[in-house]
C-alpha cells in the first residue's frame, strides 16, 4: 500500500490559505524598504508648512482606493469562506473605532498637504465635509460587513481571483500609506521626548498604544478573514510569526528615532 503524498505546495494554495500571512510579509518589506520617500515628502509638508497637492491628492484618494478594494474582495472573500459569524466581534469592533481615526488622519494630513484646511477661509467647511464622508464611509463599512454580501451569479473562478487579487492591491496600498502617514512620520516626528526614567517609560507606553491604534485597523479585513473561518495550526502559527515581524520592524523605527540624550 503506498504511502499518501503530500501536495506541493503552490502559489495558488498560499494564496487561498495564507492570504493574511502573504499581507503581513508584503508589509514587513514595505517597512524595511519602501517608506521612505514617502515619509520625507511628507515630513517636508508637515514640518515646513509646505503644499504639494500631489501628496495631498494620494492621501485623500487611498481612503476612496481602500472603500473600492473592500467591495471588489468582500464578496469573493464570503462566498469562498461560506456562512460564518465573527469570533471576536467586540474586538472586531473596536478595532473599526481605530480605522476611522486612521482614515481620519489620512484626511487631515492630505488636506493639510493641499492647502485646504481651516487657514484658508473660503474653503473651511471643506474639512467638515470630508469627515462627515469619513465617518459615514465607516459606518457604511461596518454595515457592509455585517451585511456578509456574496456572489451571486456564476462567474469562472480565474475572473474571481482577478476581482479579489484587485482588492487586496488597493487595500494594501491603502494600509502602507496609512502606516507611513500615520505611524512613520509619528515616530520621526518625536513621540518620546527627554526627561526622567518614568516619563520616558510612560512616553514609550503612550507611543505603543499609539501604535496598536494605527497598525491593527490596517489588517482589518484580514482579521475579518481570519476570525471567521477555521484555522488549522500551521495557519495560526505562521500568521503570528509573520504579524509579529511586522510588528517588530515597525516598533524598530519608534527605537531608531529615539532622541539621543
Amino acid at each position: 500500500m503506498e504511502k499518501s503524498r503530500r501536495k506541493p505546495v503552490t502559489f495558488r494554495y498560499l494564496l487561498y490559505n495564507y492570504r493574511g500571512v502573504l499581507f503581513n510579509v508584503l508589509f514587513f518589506v514595505y517597512i524595511l524598504t519602501a517608506k521612505i520617500p514617502l515619509v520625507k515628502t511628507v515630513a517636508g509638508v508637515m514640518e515646513l508648512n509646505q503644499t504639494n497637492i500631489v501628496v495631498g491628492l494620494i492621501l485623500i484618494v487611498v481612503t476612496f482606493a481602500e472603500l473600492v478594494g473592500i467591495h471588489l474582495k468582500l464578496p469573493v472573500l464570503n462566498s469562498r469562506i461560506g456562512k460564518g459569524e465573527i469570533k471576536r466581534f467586540a474586538l472586531f469592533f473596536v478595532i473599526w473605532v481605530f480605522h476611522i481615526v486612521v482614515n481620519m488622519s489620512l484626511v487631515i494630513f492630505g488636506l493639510k498637504a493641499a492647502g485646504i484646511f481651516f487657514e484658508n477661509e473660503r474653503l473651511s467647511w471643506l474639512p467638515v465635509v470630508f469627515a462627515v464622508f469619513v465617518v459615514l464611509k465607516e459606518i457604511y463599512l461596518l454595515m457592509y460587513f455585517w451585511a456578509r454580501p456574496r456572489i451571486k451569479r456564476k462567474v469562472p473562478e480565474a475572473r474571481l481571483v482577478i476581482r479579489e487579487l484587485t482588492g487586496d492591491a488597493l487595500i494594501f496600498c491603502w494600509s502602507a500609506v496609512a502606516f507611513t502617514v500615520t505611524w512613520v512620520y509619528g515616530a520621526s516626528a518625536g513621540l518620546v521626548q527627554p526627561g526622567n526614567v518614568l516619563v520616558i517609560i510612560l512616553q514609550l507606553v503612550g507611543a505603543m498604544l499609539i501604535f496598536l491604534m494605527m497598525f491593527l485597523p490596517l489588517r482589518l479585513l484580514q482579521f475579518y478573514e481570519e476570525w471567521t473561518t477555521p484555522r488549522t495550526k500551521s495557519q495560526k502559527l505562521w500568521t503570528w510569526l509573520s504579524l509579529s515581524a511586522s510588528i517588530l520592524a515597525a516598533i524598530l523605527i519608534l527605537i531608531l528615532n529615539l532622541p539621543r540624550w
